[in-house]
């Protein structure tokens, strides 16, 4: 059986060799979030072996693994997982790696959603009791993922008339539309 300690001459392991077969790392992830891969590792040799499947950043740091043992011919996905934040810069580079084999990709680190709110069109500046007003308010993503933000319409007292969730993709706008019946 191997592992990944110092030491592990080919020589003495047997005649395994783990692959991978799908790395399944994304091409982009949102900065400090936690996001999760998970390869597919094929044993394509022919007896049965241990071994660490880890993910690892391009400086060699493990950041996640997981210990799989396959018989020859059989495959098995893994879950592993990492987490960015503000010292990641733009990108990173990830491999996934068996002892036999190792694949790598560049993952973009996005900044988060960030949300301003342009100013709103009403449908009428002077409403009747019991009539309703519309109010559009334009809802911009200034950051670099997208988002999803409730925007809400508020009466004179503070108290929320209507919500919408809208959805806006990194730097673009979108209207959120919110009524409200006077008569309430």
């Amino acid at each position: 059986r191997s592992s990944l300690a110092a030491g592990d001459a080919l020589k003495t392991r047997p005649s395994s060799d783990f692959t991978v077969a799908s790395s399944d790392i994304p091409s982009a992830v949102t900065r400090g979030t936690t996001f999760t891969v998970t390869p597919t590792i094929n044993n394509t040799g022919t007896a049965s072996d241990l071994q660490r499947i880890e993910l690892r950043r391009s400086d060699g740091t493990v950041v996640d693994s997981q210990t799989v043992e396959l018989d020859g011919g059989e495959e098995e996905t893994v879950s592993l997982s990492d987490s960015t934040d503000v010292s990641d810069g733009d990108s990173l580079d990830l491999t996934v790696a068996s002892l036999d084999d190792s694949s790598t990709s560049t993952v973009q680190v996005n900044d988060p959603a960030a949300f301003a709110l342009d100013t709103a069109s009403v449908s009428s500046t002077s409403v009747a009791l019991g009539e309703t007003i519309t109010v559009d308010v334009p809802v911009d993503n200034t950051g670099g993922s997208q988002g999803t933000i409730t925007a809400e319409l508020r009466d004179f007292d503070g108290t929320a008339v209507d919500s919408t969730d809208v959805t806006v993709t990194a730097g673009n706008s979108e209207t959120a539309t919110l009524s409200w019946a006077t008569d309430t």
